[in-house]
């Protein structure tokens, strides 16, 4: 059975591990802590028979997202998670007039720009050298 919910505080160690498990630190604990009490930030988890197996993060002021990161467990990619995901958060900003949606990405990870350009995200932006042997690409997508 699968389920997305909005999490809160609560569901801060299903988050950092999440993380652990896929070896990657995309929000330190304090931050996510942070994040998880802010009225700007929701963070979604992805359930299969009630195990977290993915999340997606995102800010948002007045009529502007941000993604801040989707991560999904290893052993659950490659089945739609974090298509669902970010499907999810589509639809939030539609039933809360949100207009656009803005993210960014290393230019090495294809699989994620893929999937930001499957849901119709338009490269806005390079900020060249962003990232330590990369740059960041800054993807856009407006709302109807």
């Amino acid at each position: 059975m699968e389920k997305i919910k909005l999490a809160n505080i609560d569901n801060l160690n299903e988050i950092l591990k999440i993380q652990e498990i896929s070896n990657l630190n995309l929000v330190s604990k304090q931050n996510l802590e942070f994040d998880l009490n802010s009225i700007h930030c929701k963070y979604f988890i992805f359930y299969i028979n009630d195990i977290a197996v993915g999340f997606i993060g995102t800010s948002h002021v007045y009529d502007t997202m941000d993604i801040l990161s989707i991560l999904v467990l290893p052993e659950y990619q490659n089945k739609k998670i974090a298509s669902k995901l970010l499907e999810h958060v589509i639809n939030f900003c539609k039933e809360n007039k949100i207009k656009e949606v803005l993210l960014e990405v290393r230019t090495k990870n294809l699989i994620a720009r893929c999937l930001y350009e499957k849901y119709n995200f338009k490269k806005i932006y390079i900020r060249e050298n962003y990232y330590k042997n990369d740059d960041a690409l800054i993807y856009k997508l407006t709302i109807n």
